[in-house]
């Protein structure tokens, strides 16, 4: 409920009815990211180095309590049709299959080729979108040792038997 610092029971987000994905991260200091059905992306939680995309880093504390466009994923024509969040990361696929990344970059997560330097607003992987569509893409989750959850975006056949197993019973 508005105003709430805890809700024991779904609530919903007012005004919000044309979500396609959602994805929470952030551990204890949470942050939500979500896609529309037309591809726009939002975010909102507690905004620490750069993980909601809109531009802003370090231990800022600052809370964004509604959603918030990241505008970046507009301005480039990113239509996400799925999105992925971590501790201190989030990430999205384009319809062209296009992986966008942003946040804390502990360990290279952001996939830039550097372990440094946090993305404060969403950048394309390098090379991602040449092999990839997002038919034949599908979300899975770790857990590291420091207790991180780190996404991953990875692609498979559906006719591998590994996936097949991992589909629900009909």
């Amino acid at each position: 409920p508005p105003g709430a610092d805890c809700c024991a029971l779904p609530y919903p987000v007012p005004g919000w009815t044309c979500v396609s994905h959602i994805a929470c991260g952030g551990l204890e200091e949470g942050f939500t990211v979500f896609s529309t059905d037309i591809g726009d992306v939002y975010t909102f939680g507690k905004d620490l180095f750069g993980r909601l995309g809109h531009g802003n880093c370090g231990r800022t504390h600052r809370i964004v309590t509604e959603p918030r466009l990241v505008r970046t994923l507009r301005t480039h024509d990113c239509r996400a049709v799925r999105v992925a969040a971590g501790a201190d990361h989030a990430m999205c696929l384009s319809e062209r299959g296009q992986v966008w990344s942003w946040g804390r970059n502990i360990g290279g997560c952001l996939g830039r080729g550097t372990i440094e330097s946090p993305g404060t607003k969403p950048v394309i992987i390098t090379g991602s979108g040449h092999h990839a569509k997002s038919s034949q893409l599908r979300q899975g989750q770790t857990q590291q040792k420091d207790g991180a959850i780190s996404s991953t975006i990875t692609r498979y056949n559906p006719d591998d038997p590994r996936f097949t197993e991992s589909l629900p019973s009909k």
